[in-house]
């Protein structure tokens, strides 16, 4: 069995002509790579779905556990070098070896087989833990590699494997095998490979556990992190509290939340790389379980944490988790002012002093957690202090990080004390509001560049929160605002400025097209440019709230009955060419796609019925994804009409279709969160409420009904496949 790698073992290492190794290792790495493409091909499916007795499938299952074990040089190297083994052992690790590769096959077989590939996983793991122990009776050192490698691959399809056995799909004593063999195992201090996997077992499947073994698996864990030396003990317990916090009730880890705080600091002196990183996530996990604990315990957190930033201030890894734990430590109320107070100095004196500009924009980062999470007001030093150096140095710096950080957290600063930063003045008179002013029309400058992704977002904060007090310059940002659209390329940043006009347009409409129509921009018209843009650019608008008020905004100007957005011709469809031809990029060139022109509130339809089909699949996807997700019968595993794809000729180098739906569906799920970010002000908004399926809906019907501005004349110039989506759409019918 492949468990000794080494040239003294008398395995021999050589390279080709282009210096690539071959050895047994890379042999191995192909062999995995062959059956995993076999299992797409359909002549190569009964062979695997073979479940008589020693069927292929549980052949290879067999193997694929074999070369999971751990080679002596694995040993050796993991049990000196944390960092190494908390990167080797990461389900997400990019560090290839025999025994990732056998798992990556595993997963295929699971995501092909299903139940079949479960059950034969069950089989072998009862059949090897059976073997080594008669191994381990006649005395082998080395029996425990097997064991280790079963309770590996089982907690890494926990998930799969928990939900088969309650529905009765795989036969497999789970309890017995707790009971018998895992926490005999967290005990095995001669044996920290074992013991460590054991107890990370035991966090994989926490849901199963009964009340008295979450409270006995918790307790061992903690005491493992707390009294073991052992690397790998030290390194699986912090994964396994990680797990347990995330999946068991707060009752089984809040007795042990001091002496996790605890045990975890100390080692944050003693960690770095990778390792830190572990730790610094299981701490996070660990200040979220009671707030007025994790108070008790600020004045040991709160210095750790601020000198682990101080020593990795441009390492994006490390501040973004030490960006999640400074947000948790200001949305505590009882940490808060302890923690500010102790914080604030060194991120003030980075931006005051420093030159890097990834260490200010880092700093600004947390200033920004700061804020998010304090009062409202805030206290009056984050007003008198620290706003005063951050927009000084929002004005003088044209870097791109420190532009967009600076933004984000002068958002929070507006959101939480507008008042306060309105009164404010400097020496020469100037108040906080004129500079948060001054700023924007920097930053929309025609020759500035468009990295300024959030501005949108602070002007439309600035515009909700200062009310009166900006109406004097208003007309002059948004001026600015479209003459920036004009010549705007980049995506994101378009989308930031068209929300500044779509959020007045929902309550101000027919002031801002006014507005918009009087202004002149290099001979364009103000609201020709804005539609031109805005129409252009919806279908790839981000974040759930975003589209929605674009859309919602976009319903209101077709209602308005402006004869001048009817007058304003926009890209319609993209004209398809009947050409053979390759397109080359320099013909691309010579010959861009070529677009129908149609009237703005034809566009404005055409938009608004893909939203409405996009917000009918998404809720449909959300409720498979919530009631049927498990279901074999709708599952994409179903043989009826799919067969004929499997078999091509060559294998693809994508990932199966299936996969992406997959994806899309868990994408879908989520993103109604993607833009919220805690914003009380959102979650307020009507907007925000407001079940778009059913508001656009509504409005087709409405229109339908009454012919508003023209509507039903105006689906005519709609192609045949988009009037039958409204037909059905509205109907109640779902394509």
């Amino acid at each position: 069995m492949y468990v000794r790698p080494s040239d003294d073992d008398g395995i021999n290492f050589y390279q080709d002509s282009d210096g690539d190794v071959i050895g047994f290792e890379y042999l191995l790495f192909a062999q995995f790579e062959f059956v995993g493409l076999s299992v797409r091909k359909q002549a190569a499916k009964a062979l695997f779905e073979d479940n008589e007795k020693g069927g292929f499938l549980k052949q290879i299952i067999w193997i694929i556990i074999s070369y999971m074990q751990m080679t002596e040089e694995q040993v050796e190297i993991w049990s000196s070098d944390a960092n190494q083994f908390v990167a080797d052992d990461d389900d997400e690790t990019f560090n290839y070896s025999v025994r990732v590769a056998a798992i990556d096959l595993l997963q295929i077989l699971l995501d092909k087989f299903s139940e079949q590939a479960l059950q034969a996983l069950a089989d072998t793991t009862k059949h090897f833990i059976e073997e080594s122990d008669k191994a381990r009776v006649a005395g082998d050192t080395g029996w425990w590699k097997m064991q280790e490698a079963c309770l590996k691959a089982i907690g890494y399809v926990s998930d799969d494997f928990l939900l088969a056995i309650q529905d009765s799909k795989v036969n497999f004593d789970l309890s017995g095998l707790f009971e018998h063999v895992v926490f005999n195992h967290i005990a095995a201090t001669g044996i920290p490979f074992l013991q460590g996997r054991a107890i990370v077992f035991s966090s994989q499947f926490a849901t199963f556990l009964s009340e008295e073994f979450a409270s006995r698996y918790v307790a061992a864990t903690v005491e493992a992190i707390q009294r073991i030396e052992s690397i790998p003990v030290k390194v699986s317990a912090l994964r396994a509290l990680q797990n347990f916090c995330r999946h068991l009730d707060t009752q089984y880890v809040a007795p042990y939340q001091s002496n996790i705080i605890e045990a975890v600091a100390t080692l944050l002196n003693v960690t770095s790389e990778d390792s830190l990183i572990l730790v610094l996530e299981t701490l996070e996990f660990a200040i979220k379980i009671n707030n007025e604990v994790t108070a008790g315990y600020e004045h040991m957190i709160g210095p750790l944490i601020i000198d682990v930033w101080m020593k990795n201030p441009t390492d994006h890894l490390v501040v973004s988790v030490i960006t999640d734990l400074f947000e948790s430590l200001a949305g505590n109320t009882a940490a808060y002012s302890s923690f500010q107070a102790r914080a604030l100095p060194s991120l003030v004196n980075i931006i005051n002093n420093v030159t890097d500009s990834a260490a200010i924009a880092s700093a600004i980062d947390l200033i920004a957690s700061l804020v998010k999470g304090g009062p409202s007001p805030l206290p009056s030093s984050y007003v008198e202090h620290i706003f005063p150096s951050l927009i000084h140095l929002m004005l003088i710096h044209e870097d791109r990080s420190i532009s967009q950080s600076g933004e984000v957290c002068l958002k929070y600063f507006i959101q939480k004390d507008c008042g306060h930063i309105a009164q404010w003045t400097d020496t020469s008179g100037k108040t906080g509001l004129d500079y948060v002013i001054q700023y924007i029309a920097k930053a929309l400058q025609p020759k500035e560049s468009e990295s300024a992704g959030f501005l949108g977002d602070l002007v439309v904060k600035l515009i909700k929160k200062a009310g009166n007090r900006i109406v004097p310059v208003l007309p002059e940002l948004l001026k600015a605002a479209a003459t920036k659209l004009e010549g705007a390329k980049t995506a994101t940043f378009i989308q930031s400025l068209v929300m500044i006009f779509a959020h007045l347009m929902l309550n101000q409409l027919s002031t801002v097209v006014e507005f918009l129509n009087t202004l002149d921009i290099n001979g364009r018209n103000g609201l020709e440019i804005l539609l031109n843009t805005w129409l252009e650019n919806h279908e790839s608008f981000q974040g759930y709230y975003s589209i929605k008020v674009s859309a919602i905004a976009l319903s209101k100007l077709f209602l308005s009955g402006d004869p001048r957005i009817q007058g304003i011709q926009v890209k319609g469809d993209l004209i398809v060419t009947n050409s053979s031809r390759i397109m080359t990029r320099s013909r691309s060139r010579k010959n861009p796609d070529q677009f129908t022109y149609v009237s703005a509130n034809v566009k404005i339809i055409k938009l608004l019925i893909s939203d409405l089909q996009n917000s009918s699949d998404s809720d449909v996807k959300r409720s498979e994804l919530d009631y049927d997700e498990y279901d074999d019968e709708d599952s994409v595993e179903t043989d009826d009409g799919c067969d004929e794809w499997e078999d091509v000729e060559e294998p693809s180098p994508f990932a199966p279709a299936e996969d992406y739906v997959v994806l899309s569906e868990y994408l879908d799920k989520g993103k109604d969160l993607d833009d919220v970010d805690d914003d009380p002000d959102i979650k307020e908004d009507p907007v925000y409420l407001t079940n778009l399926r059913d508001y656009l809906t509504d409005f087709f019907r409405h229109c339908a009904m009454q012919n508003e501005n023209n509507f039903v004349q105006l689906c005519s110039e709609l192609n045949e496949d988009e009037q039958q989506k409204l037909q059905s759409l509205v109907n109640g019918k779902h394509t």
